[in-house]
């Protein structure tokens, strides 16, 4: 057990960047454009809830003070999930960079050949990551999400206060943050299981890569969808890995009126609830069976890509 935590640490100080720092500066962002929005006009509020016209950030607790109970909390929860998707965006691309270049590093800096010197098998290295990836990576992130929210709660009670607003029943309540956070974290954990066939493919990649690993994961892949439009004019296989990426309980688009907050651009006029998780769309998510069949892909590609390190030990 001390051996895989230490493999674990060495995974958090070696890639501290897409692990902690990814967060770190998004919330950072986030953060500066919510105070430049206490002063300046700023349409993000309206974007995300569709509140109707809002000078600034400012405003909201008034508009929310003149809405009904349930008017005030479908605004607050539209509100902070919508600010947790550049969260979910930014992990899917550090997902990516971490992933595909973790075992390459280790064979290109010499460093899997001090941890096979050890009594410590490839399987736990492998594992490590994966670990990482799918639990201590989104642990970071979770936390850092539920900082940026209480700090937008903070701004959001002040300007309430301000303003002559009950902070409890116009901005504290009605966000019910607790819910919005346990929501968020059983999402993650789906999510990442979800993400398995991504990490399988990621790390069988990255042990074969020989010069640059972003070559081996996205080079197969581009062949083998201008192979199938060319053979059979369908791009069937670059939905399905729209599905597998923008896929899953944790929504990674923001669906708003008469404008766009996020990325990719994707406009609905009648679902503003697409980038709020509900508890019965976790229980739908659960019972899918293309959930449940994914892990077997992902498990084999991990599987391969141990054996893949007994054999590609350095370059």
């Amino acid at each position: 057990m001390k051996s895989f935590v230490a493999l674990l640490k060495r995974e958090y100080y070696q890639y501290r960047g897409p692990l902690l720092f990814t967060p770190l500066l998004i919330a950072g962002i986030l953060f500066t454009l919510a105070m430049l929005s206490l002063w300046t006009p700023y349409r993000l509020v309206e974007a995300l809830i569709d509140a109707g016209p809002q000078e600034n950030f400012a405003q909201l607790p008034e508009f929310l003070a003149g809405q009904d109970a349930a008017t005030r909390r479908d605004t607050m929860e539209r509100l902070l999930f919508g600010v947790s998707i550049p969260f979910h965006i930014g992990w899917f691309i550090a997902l990516l960079v971490y992933l595909s270049n973790s075992l390459y590093r280790d064979r290109r800096d010499r460093s899997l050949l001090f941890w096979k010197s050890l009594p410590i098998s490839d399987t736990r290295s492998v594992a490590a990551k994966v670990v990482s990836a799918s639990l201590v990576g989104p642990a970071i992130m979770w936390s850092t999400i539920v900082v940026i929210h209480l700090l937008l709660l903070m701004l959001l009670a002040i300007m309430a206060w301000r303003s002559g607003v009950p902070v409890w029943d116009t901005v504290l309540l009605p966000g019910n943050p607790f819910s919005v956070w346990l929501r968020l974290g059983l999402g993650y954990l789906l999510q990442m299981g979800w993400y398995l066939p991504l990490f399988g493919y990621l790390l069988l990649a990255s042990a074969h890569a020989r010069k640059s690993p972003q070559l081996y994961v996205f080079g197969p892949l581009l062949v083998l969808a201008l192979l199938e439009g060319m053979l059979s004019r369908s791009i069937e296989f670059l939905r399905l890995l729209q599905v597998r990426a923008w896929g899953g309980p944790v929504p990674m688009v923001l669906k708003i009126p008469n404008g766009m907050v996020g990325f990719p651009i994707e406009l609905d006029q009648t679902n503003l609830d697409y980038h709020v998780i509900h508890w019965q769309e976790l229980q739908a998510f659960l019972l899918q069976p293309a959930y449940w069949l994914g892990l077997v892909p992902g498990l084999l590609m991990i599987v391969v890509a141990i054996r893949a390190c007994r054999y590609h030990e350095d370059l």
